[in-house]
């Protein structure tokens, strides 16, 4: 008996429902290795999913897949690990970069710098509020000007 003859008869046990686990199993591999064709052997094919068989048998391997993720993985903490250092070395000389000068002293006393800025930056909002309070009055001045001549 020849292969196609073979196949045949188990596609037809198939659609009997007589074959076992094993024998279903065999036809399924046999269906997804053949290059036989037949309008049976398609039928066979699209009923049993054998497409989707053959997919799984050749696939990649998952652990190719796992390498390169794995790989990906460590490029990107390296990629963390080295940004991280980067800021922690920057963040160290900016420390060492707090300088002001008083009345042409030099002083570097990290808190005594940024106590001075933060008072000057506060007086600069102060302005800032007392500009914004003086525009608001200013506005409704010229509205109630304008309302008055409706």
């Amino acid at each position: 008996m020849n292969q196609l003859q073979q196949l045949h008869r188990l596609i037809d046990a198939y659609f009997d429902c007589t074959l076992s686990e094993e024998q279903e199993q065999q036809l399924r591999l046999m269906l997804a290795a053949t290059d036989l064709r037949s309008p049976l052997i398609e039928e066979a094919q699209a009923v049993m999913g054998v497409f989707a068989t053959e997919r799984c048998l050749n696939r990649t391997p998952q652990t190719k897949r796992r390498g390169i993720l794995r790989s990906f993985v460590a490029a990107a903490s390296v990629a963390l690990l080295v940004g991280l250092a980067g800021t922690l070395i920057i963040n160290e000389q900016m420390n060492e970069l707090c300088v002001m000068y008083v009345n042409g002293r030099e002083v570097r006393d990290a808190s005594l710098v940024l106590s001075q800025m933060h008072g000057e930056l506060s007086s600069v909002g102060t302005a800032n509020n007392n500009i914004d309070i003086t525009l608001t009055n200013e506005l409704r001045s010229m509205a109630d000007v304008l309302n008055s001549i409706e």
